[in-house]
């Protein structure tokens, strides 16, 4: 056999030895996958590292790799984060030794934020934001090292297998049993042996370990090097016997993972043979799991053509991109020849095949291009104010624009509840080069402030602005970049987006500081919709008389039709001007989405499953179909029933096609077949 060629340990500061008896060395190494660019924490105490670097195909890659000196980075794909875990065993030198993983972290905080009765073993939070990495002390290194060099060992709660996601177990053992995509009982059995035959000291704690309820998951701790090598040398010996038990040969992908969730089974009887000795001081603290470590690189966006390009700028989520979609339908309906679109989408999380079904709108047309931009690494560590469950982060990405567009002169940028009924490059024609931003006076925050006192307080106090009548809606802003950048810097705004919590967010932002820089446009160019009564009762008995006209004569011709407040057209089709957002959004890529959304809104469902409780309970009669479903969410007479006709007449290409997109959907409606004596084959 051809013994292994072992490329030499980097010579880097990090895996330099720095410790002295006052001041012990403490490094915990942090498993990254090699498939994931993901975000890593500023903090010398942590030492990333690539998980099977072997297999790492990039070039250029400067975080650490487990292929280096003594490594068995070859087996990641059965050891997991193990091939880092002995990667630093045998080839750093500390006095403390950690493993965590790239999304879960064990928690320095003085307090635990798990609720009392939680029995999962760790919390669930979003990004590795300053807020978090504050909330949890994962930079404070004088609280991380106070806490480490109080215990020879640190780890996470233990989890309760009674109150598993999949079920009830009476045992950890049980579990094991129930969960065949994971665990091969007869590699646990071999497991159980091996342990017994090769620790006999241990034999009492893997039956009480595997007799018990209580688990031990994830591979998180810190160890005193004693304990580390102590548990090392027992884990590897373990594994690398076990391994010689396992007939892989009908293995799944995950199933080959086993070898690194039995390591999580014999770290829980470690730790108990640990509590049972006496002869170390351990503690649990909170195990986080961040759900978005992604980390994206900050490029460039050049303008997409050379000449007459029309910049528009839109912010969305996964989630809205089908309501974004049809804003773009919009705009590209509207176009003209002599101009070129250049639409770029502010996002963080839409996915590629969103992605492409929104790029591919845009076959066809020579003059339009539709691009995509991680906006969210800009934000990284600036803690935002999100006023309600309506707004939402991304809206604050318009904020950004000046600084991402800084190849760009001038830009639109705007929401995406939004159809266009005219040409936008029309707007981006506007003449804006003695202001920083153009926009529409807000009607609608002419009438609040008339009619609320908290809001002429919030006006004065927090906005102070020259002139509270002169507050715009930045649901369309045509943005003059150069004099942006030139009037404050990214920080300074983003500083002043975290100085208060504002009650329409960015709008509020950018009310504040480009105040008396703002030149006023039509109001038909952000025809705001009156989506409720409130809305309606706002302008009509508060907003000033003048502003109330110029916006009724706005709201026959409008040149951007905007739904800013809720409900949506898309929820509710017979609001103000929905029909024009709908005769839209047929035409789009995911009119099929947005029509399965509407109905389980109005049916208040959210899951099949809770669709098939609402009929076991009589809630809804079945047996008549679509057609009674049909008479419950568009009754005979109304508004609703007769546009839905027009859009969709009976018979047509386009109701065959919603036809059977809802059977998809709703697949108990769908018609049994009776099989005739012609359908009979001879």
């Amino acid at each position: 056999m051809e013994k292994k060629a072992y490329k030499p340990v980097p010579d880097v500061e990090c895996l330099k030895y720095h410790g002295t008896p006052e001041k012990p060395d403490i490094k915990i190494f942090v498993s990254h996958r090699i498939d994931l660019d993901s975000e890593t924490i500023d903090n010398p105490l942590y030492i990333p590292v690539r998980c099977g670097a072997v297999y790492d195909e990039r070039e250029n890659v400067d975080m650490l790799g487990d292929d280096t000196g003594d490594n068995i980075s070859e087996k990641r794909n059965s050891f997991c984060e193990l091939t880092v875990l002995y990667w630093a065993w045998k080839n750093v030198k500390a006095d403390y030794y950690g493993l965590c993983h790239y999304r879960r972290y064990i928690s320095f905080a003085k307090k635990s934020f798990r609720p009392k009765n939680d029995k999962s073993g760790f919390l669930v939070t979003d990004k590795l934001s300053k807020s978090n990495l504050k909330k949890f002390s994962l930079q404070n290194i004088e609280v991380m090292k106070e806490e480490i060099l109080q215990h020879d060992l640190i780890t996470t709660p233990s989890e309760n297998v009674y109150y598993a996601w999949d079920g009830k177990h009476s045992s950890m053992y049980e579990l094991c049993k129930s969960r065949i995509r994971d665990f091969d009982m007869n590699g646990v059995d071999s497991f159980i042996k091996i342990i017994k035959e090769k620790y006999p000291d241990y034999s009492s704690d893997v039956d009480q370990y595997f007799e018990g309820h209580f688990a031990k998951y994830y591979n998180c701790f810190v160890m005193k090097k004693t304990v580390f090598d102590e548990f090392c040398s027992m884990l590897f010996d373990v594994l690398f016997e076990l391994e010689k038990h396992l007939d892989t040969t009908h293995y799944g992908t995950w199933k080959m993972r086993m070898p690194g969730f039995m390591a999580e089974n014999l770290f829980g009887i470690f730790y108990l043979h640990l509590l049972r000795s006496s002869r170390y001081k351990c503690c649990e603290k909170d195990l986080v799991y961040f759900s978005d470590t992604k980390s994206e690189p900050i490029t460039d966006l050049l303008p997409a053509f050379k000449e007459n390009n029309v910049p528009v700028v839109i912010s969305s989520s996964n989630y809205f991109v089908p309501y974004a979609s049809v804003f773009i339908k919009s705009v590209i309906n509207n176009s003209a020849s002599i101009n070129n679109y250049d639409i770029i989408i502010f996002e963080h999380d839409i996915t590629d095949d969103n992605k492409r079904l929104m790029k591919k709108m845009a076959e066809g047309y020579t003059n339009v291009s539709i691009r995509f931009y991680n906006a969210q690494p800009l934000l990284k560590n600036v803690d935002l104010f999100v006023n309600s469950a309506n707004q939402s982060i991304v809206a604050y990405y318009r904020l950004l624009a000046p600084y991402i567009l800084k190849h760009y002169d001038k830009a639109i940028v705007m929401d995406c509840d939004i159809v266009a009924k005219t040409d936008i490059a029309k707007l981006y024609a506007i003449d804006v080069k003695d202001y920083c931003m153009a926009a529409a006076l807000d009607v609608v925050w002419q009438g609040w402030y008339n009619g609320d006192k908290e809001i002429q307080k919030y006006c004065k106090k927090i906005l102070t602005l020259s002139n509270p009548y002169e507050y715009v809606n930045t649901g369309v802003v045509l943005f003059n970049l150069e004099k942006c950048r030139k009037t404050i810097c990214k920080e300074e705004l983003l500083k002043i987006a975290q100085s208060h919590k504002f009650i329409v967010q960015e709008q509020d932002v950018l009310n504040l500081v480009f105040d008396g820089k703002i030149k006023f446009i039509d109001i038909a160019w952000n025809m705001y919709a009156m989506v409720a009564p409130n809305i309606k009762d706002t302008i009509d008995s508060f907003a000033p008389i003048a502003a109330k006209r110029d916006y009724h004569d706005a709201h026959e011709r409008p040149f951007l039709l905007h739904w800013a407040a809720q409900p949506k057209p898309w929820v509710f089709p017979e609001m103000d001007y929905g029909y024009e957002w709908w005769k839209v959004a047929i035409h789009t890529p995911f009119f099929g989405t947005i029509i399965s959304r509407m109905v389980d809104t109005k049916l208040g469902q959210l899951h099949p499953a809770v669709y098939d409780l609402q009929c076991r309970a009589g809630i809804f009669d079945t047996r008549s179909g679509a057609r009674k479903l049909a008479d419950k969410l568009l009754p005979k007479g109304t508004r609703r029933r007769e546009f839905a006709k027009k859009i969709l007449p009976k018979g047509s290409i386009r109701w065959q096609f919603c036809k059977q997109i809802y059977y998809i959907f709703k697949p108990q409606y769908r018609p049994v077949k009776v099989k005739t004596d012609e359908d009979t084959e001879e």
